[in-house]
């Protein structure tokens, strides 16, 4: 039987813009700016004009100094054709420049810089709401090899997103500088006015949807703290059943109620496994044409059309689903939940879909895995335990994949199963570490993993047992 596999990481961020400043170590650096700056809340009003694919928006947003000095300035980044009117604190208009510039890791990419200046020095723990007024359109950003962000203002499909830097986010145009922070959530408040005869749709809780003189306006809030925030536009239909939502194009009404059934057989098996999502207050999926790059936050997953035409591409919503059983991990996140979630997608597959696909799909990320360690230096020096604040990411899906296939081999179904329930468990409510989860693990087992843990881990140890076994089999018999 041929076997497909999904690429997962093609539709992953090409970069992150982090919601944190630091200006520290450019070329560009005009200061001795090196702090920490954190949004807490984005209320975003936009205005969408078809006729002449114009997007008008104000934002208003909070920012909280999280350093131990003052900061005199705000920077953000902003998508190369949208322009900033005006920015004001309160009713006091404030100074701003702006420019676009090239980000200096990669020269191709544009982004609008903006630097405010703040009428007196933010203190550390202060925070400042700021009005940033902009306009312009969208053209995505095709010409630096991101072919997924494609984004317009068309009605046909319209959406906003960070991928194209639609709303402003605090950042520098550096990726370097901006993934060597987490980036931290927010709340959010979405207002979108357009055509009555579309259709605004956001992960979020719909508070109002009003239509009059030929135009609908929809406000939206977060359910949860978000990452980022997503209003996708077009003719979209709704399905919802005990909290699950998929928002779909009419012509795939069909499709969209097999996406319904395949979330609520996920759903209910994660529960069998892990226990109930804590606090469970609604997760959706929100179809996206093909191209556009499937993507999730806390809440929702946009997800490309594909899915709701062929059943067997449904997996990618395993792979988010399964993340509403993750816990927070202390800052700045190893982000190996990311390869987890990625076992969990493929065994899910095997459990729901009775396909024989994961020794496949093992094998296929065991000979990633080794082309990477090959390839980038880096993972020669800095373990998986170190990814996030590395801006390493990436190989989390890969190497935490392996990881992750290992460890279900040692301590077998039932152990892991308790393992992940258990730390859900106690840590729903709070940060936890890769210790805890290895201790968490240890005790649901009755085995000793700290060899596994600190090869895979904590250190690069299992550079060299790839070196030395060559197969996914074999690894698992050097810890039994």
């Amino acid at each position: 039987m041929e076997c497909r596999v999904f690429d997962i990481k093609a539709f992953r961020f090409a970069f992150v813009i982090a919601s944190i400043v630091s200006l520290k170590a450019t070329s560009q650096q005009t200061d001795n700016l090196n702090t920490l700056l954190v949004i807490n809340k984005y209320d975003w009003t936009v205005n969408l004009d078809f006729d002449n694919s114009l997007l008008k928006a104000t934002c208003k947003v909070e920012v909280t100094n999280s350093a131990n000095r003052n900061v005199k300035k705000l920077t953000f980044v902003l998508y190369r054709l949208l322009t900033v009117r005006g920015v004001k604190s309160g009713e006091t208009p404030l100074s701003f420049e702006q420019s676009i510039r090239s980000f200096e890791d990669q020269e191709r990419l544009q982004s609008n810089f903006i630097t405010v200046e703040l009428e007196k020095p933010l203190q550390p723990k202060q925070s400042i709401t700021l009005e940033i007024v902009y306009d312009g359109t969208l053209y995505g950003y095709t010409e630096v090899g991101w072919n997924y962000v494609r984004d317009r203002i068309d009605p046909n499909f319209t959406i906003l997103r960070p991928d194209c830097m639609a709303y402003p986010e605090l950042g520098y145009p550096a990726n370097k500088i901006n993934k060597q922070f987490p980036k931290p959530n927010f709340d959010y408040r979405i207002k979108i006015a357009v055509p009555d005869t579309l259709v605004a749709v956001n992960g979020g809780t719909l508070v109002t949807a009003n239509t009059a003189n030929g135009h609908a306006t929809f406000e939206f809030k977060n359910i949860k703290k978000a990452w980022r925030m997503d209003v996708a536009i077009s003719t979209y239909g709704k399905l919802s059943d005990n909290g699950l939502t998929v928002y779909y194009f009419k012509r795939d009404s069909t499709g969209a109620k097999k996406l319904l059934q395949a979330l609520q057989n996920t759903t209910r098996l994660y529960t069998t496994w892990w226990g109930p999502v804590n606090n469970f207050t609604g997760f959706s999926i929100i179809e996206i044409p093909d191209g556009y790059g499937s993507q999730a936050d806390v809440t929702s997953i946009l997800q490309t059309a594909s899915a709701f035409k062929d059943s067997t591409e449904v997996h990618q919503a395993y792979h988010e689903l399964s993340h509403l059983w993750n816990v927070d991990l202390k800052a700045p996140s190893p982000r190996w939940e990311e390869g987890l979630a990625t076992f969990i997608e493929y065994l899910t597959i095997e459990k729901l879909e009775h396909r024989e696909y994961l020794d496949y799909v093992t094998n296929w990320f065991l000979q990633v895995v080794k082309r990477e360690v090959e390839r980038d230096p880096r993972l020669r020096t800095v373990p998986m335990v170190d990814f996030g604040k590395n801006g390493m990411t990436d190989y989390s899906y890969s190497l935490g994949m392996i990881a992750f296939r290992i460890l279900y081999e040692i301590v077998e179904e039932e152990a892991f199963n308790q393992s992940v329930k258990t730390f859900y468990q106690q840590y729903a409510n709070k940060e936890a570490t890769t210790e805890d989860f290895a201790r968490v693990t240890k005790l649901a087992s009755g085995r000793d993993l700290s060899a596994f843990f600190n090869d895979w881990f904590f250190t690069t140890d299992y550079v060299q047992l790839l070196e030395r076994q060559s197969t996914f089999n074999e690894l698992v018999i050097h810890y039994k």
